[in-house]
């Protein structure tokens, strides 16, 4: 797109299998070749590993309990060097899976680097990267002058956990956030109402003032049905189907063997899942969960009680820090069990928040061998060696499997294995 190599703020949309990956990941290319900083986000793993980015936390050096802080604080904590170096390097800023990018999270994002960027300058002792000297005068600027892309589909998923803090105040969570029912959240610290229409990224000031070029993506190239194709573009926009469209997909079909099943209610989820797993032969095999915390920002003296023990009659039961996450304290597993990863375990490997894979067989625990075994390739070769936080990371898995009678093997549906 000729207006993002010319400098403007872009937000291009389409239905799924238009190329909006592919038309994100050619002008990625051109604007790398200009010279420019280019970083990549998405508001989850698996989309981050799609275009080759980071999640939005991972970028900002956010955590869980961010926006658990008031306004001020918030701002503060933004100030620290490596926040600064980051975003202050940033020429183009790529957001991917906007429809996912709730309101508020979008502000926050857009306040920090207002606020970083303004009047920043470099170590004059950095050397290696290309480092800048900001202007006093883009704290004025949207995003602090940083040049903003964004994509998706506002007709897909909707923003992930909107509103749970507020903006201004942070604090407990809002009452109701979590029931998703269309009601107004009202913050009982300050006068702010937050309404569910006003969860979506484009409701925000902060949206106005980027002034995107608006582009439609409109030839799709996943299929080629295209009886189907009119189907799902009325599916998009809640069209009426016509009698002979509706009865395609209210025909009786078979199942296909290992499709995954949607349903409305997590209580419908959990009974799904237990009736298949009561299904499968061998022996059920618990695990306890086994957590970790260290405690590395001196400047928030509030985290170190995450280390605690959740339930203090159980010395080696999980720490208080297991509430923040969506993990289990314990786990019923079983071979040809499916499974899906709940964490970033590995990228380059492809094991990502939302990855799926299968138990392929339990085996007794070797220390000799490699805990995440990472496909080859495509030119056969092997992929870089392990960084600090993966080796911690296998450091964290080899002591649950040390604890465990036996371990497991899990293998992926890109060729990546875990055992």
């Amino acid at each position: 797109m000729r207006c993002i190599e010319d400098g403007h703020n872009v937000f291009y949309t389409g239905s799924a299998g238009v190329g909006k990956s592919t038309v994100l990941k050619a002008f990625v290319r051109g604007l790398k070749n200009q010279g420019k900083q280019v970083d990549i986000v998405a508001p989850s793993g698996i989309a981050a590993l799609n275009v080759g980015g980071m999640t939005i936390f991972s970028y900002a050096y956010w955590h869980p309990d961010s926006f658990k802080e008031g306004l001020d604080a918030f701002l503060k904590k933004a100030h620290s060097k490596s926040v600064r170096k980051r975003l202050c390097s940033t020429d183009v800023l790529v957001i991917d899976e906007i429809s996912m990018v709730e309101r508020d999270l979008l502000v926050r994002l857009d306040m920090m680097m207002r606020e970083v960027r303004h009047g920043w300058r470099p170590d004059p002792n950095e050397k290696g990267r290309r480092v800048k000297m900001m202007s006093p005068h883009d704290r004025k600027l949207p995003f602090g002058g940083v040049q903003l892309v964004v994509t998706g589909d506002f007709f897909q998923l909707p923003p992930v956990r909107p509103f749970k803090h507020c903006i201004q105040c942070g604090g407990d969570e809002l009452a109701g956030w979590q029931q998703h029912n269309a009601r107004d959240l009202k913050c009982k610290s300050c006068p702010r109402v937050y309404s569910d229409i006003d969860k979506w990224a484009f409701r925000s000031r902060t949206w106005e003032d980027c002034d995107f070029r608006y582009f439609e993506l409109k030839k799709i190239h996943r299929q080629n049905d295209e009886q189907f194709i009119t189907i799902l573009q009325k599916c998009r926009v809640g069209k009426a189907l016509l009698p002979n469209e509706a009865a395609v997909l209210t025909t009786p079909k078979a199942d296909p063997v290992g499709a995954v099943k949607l349903l409305p209610t997590r209580r419908e989820v959990d009974n799904e899942n237990t009736r298949n797993f009561n299904r499968l032969p061998g022996t059920e095999r618990d695990y306890e969960c086994l957590d970790y915390w260290e405690w590395r920002n001196k400047d928030e003296p509030e985290l170190k009680k995450k280390g605690q023990r959740l339930y203090a009659s159980r010395p080696d039961g999980p720490l208080l820090a297991l509430k923040d996450h969506r993990f289990e304290e314990k786990v019923q597993l079983k071979v040809g069990m499916l499974v899906i990863l709940l964490v970033n375990l590995d990228f380059s490997a492809g094991l990502v928040n939302g990855s799926q894979g299968k138990i392929i067989r339990f085996e007794k625990y070797d220390p000799s061998k490699s805990l995440v075994a990472r496909p080859t390739k495509g030119d056969g070769s092997q992929p870089p060696e392990q960084s600090a936080l993966d080796m911690l990371r296998e450091s964290q898995i080899r002591a649950f499997v040390e604890r465990a009678v036996s371990s497991m093997s899990l293998e992926f549906n890109n060729g990546g294995k875990v055992c």
